[in-house]
């Protein structure tokens, strides 16, 4: 069998059909948005004032654990969840305490000996306990809950601690000399100090919002209402909350460019556009299987036999005359799609203000759930599963 890149197909014809499939995505691309813009509501503006709130006790400098006694803990928590599920729990306290000493650093352990020193009716200490836990897993899934939690367990103190408030300080300069990033850092610093410092959520939150960090902004906007249920300005802050509710989660130019490469039209689907994902998928996948149709015919062929002879016979052959143009069109049009879903999120990124996430697969309509390769007596087949939106 030969392969062979020339034929008699019509280089001109397919450049042609290339360019027109590129002008199509180009201008679908620069087309009008399918998601229209939305105008936020005025500014928040930030607060300066460090009030009198409850605050969690100071936590302590430890030392980190050896692994011999990582390992001496590790023992220890097993002994005390086997009394917890006896119902034993003084005696589970005892062994998490010691536990605790010798790991201080294990924020699991914080939270079972939170929980059991809660059951036991300790509230000071199940109040230390989360605090601590909060202190070592500030983002931990269950964070909020646990600081809804403190604020029904947690005695008031008479003023805010002095390391929590000079981190608020250093978070309000910060962002007055817009390094927003330091701000961030700065009012995350107070809130460990005091997780449920409402004032440090808000500011918080403005500075996630100047890096367009919309999601988490909303979460801490969120938080400060749960904290500050009578705020003055609550109005002000459900109107922003309303307001980036409604600005679409956008596709990252770069994942949807990535994913466009990786497997044609896939960037289509990433920005939610399944149709025109599918169109590109197919295009590539139509030019690739053109590009492998085999050609049989014969070639002339001649030699000299050992009398010096001319010996002429023809010999069966397999060419494929589409395969180098073939493939180098499927190529382009596999770059074309993933340039165009790059343009279309960065446009759409533009124009909302920058809200670009990864889409949940439950808050896109069209979302990408399973790509598979099924082996078939032609080749590979890629398979590709869409879920229907709910209605």
């Amino acid at each position: 069998m030969q392969l062979s890149g020339t034929g008699s197909s019509s280089p001109g014809a397919r450049l042609r059909c290339l360019a027109c499939t590129g002008g199509l995505l180009l201008a679908l691309a620069a087309g009008p948005s399918a998601v229209p813009a939305q105008e936020l509501p005025q500014e928040l503006a930030l607060k300066r004032t460090i009030p009198v709130v409850p605050i969690c006790p100071p936590p302590s400098p430890t030392v980190p654990p050896t692994l011999a006694q990582r390992e001496e803990a590790r023992q220890l928590i097993t002994v005390g969840e086997q009394a917890t599920l006896l119902g034993d729990q003084a005696s589970a306290r005892d062994h998490f305490q010691r536990a605790a000493r010798l790991d201080p650093l294990n924020a699991d352990l914080a939270y079972r000996l939170a929980r059991t020193q809660e059951e036991l009716g300790d509230t000071r200490e199940a109040v230390r306990e989360y605090c601590r836990y909060l202190v070592l897993a500030p983002e931990a899934a269950d964070a909020g809950e646990l600081r809804e939690r403190l604020g029904e367990l947690a005695p008031a103190t008479p003023e805010v601690q002095e390391r929590a408030a000079e981190s608020f300080r250093t978070g309000i300069t910060a962002y007055e000399e817009e390094r927003f990033e330091e701000a961030q850092v700065a009012f995350t610093q107070a809130l460990r100090a005091e997780p449920r410092w409402a004032d440090a959520f808000y500011n918080r939150a403005l500075t996630l919002l100047r890096q367009e960090r919309h999601g988490r902004a909303a979460n801490d906007l969120q938080s400060y209402l749960r904290f500050a249920p009578r705020a003055e300005d609550r109005a002000e802050v459900e109107a922003r909350l309303a307001s980036l509710a409604s600005v679409p989660t956008l596709s990252s130019p770069s994942g949807a460019l990535v994913r466009g490469i990786v497997i044609p039209g896939l960037g289509q689907f990433y920005t939610r556009r399944p149709a025109l994902g599918a169109l590109v998928l197919a295009g590539a996948g139509t030019t690739a299987y053109l590009a492998m149709q085999p050609r049989e015919g014969t070639r002339r062929m001649e030699r000299l036999d050992p009398n010096g002879q001319p010996v002429v016979w023809t010999e069966a052959v397999t060419e494929y005359p589409n395969l180098v143009s073939g493939i180098a069109g499927a190529a382009a049009i596999t770059a074309l799609g993933a340039i165009e879903a790059y343009v279309y999120a960065r446009r759409l990124q533009r124009e909302h203000g920058g809200a670009a996430a990864t889409p949940p697969a439950a808050q896109s309509a069209f979302a990408l759930s399973a790509l598979r390769l099924i082996p078939s007596r032609e080749g590979l087949l890629l398979h590709v599963q869409l879920p229907l939106p709910r209605r």
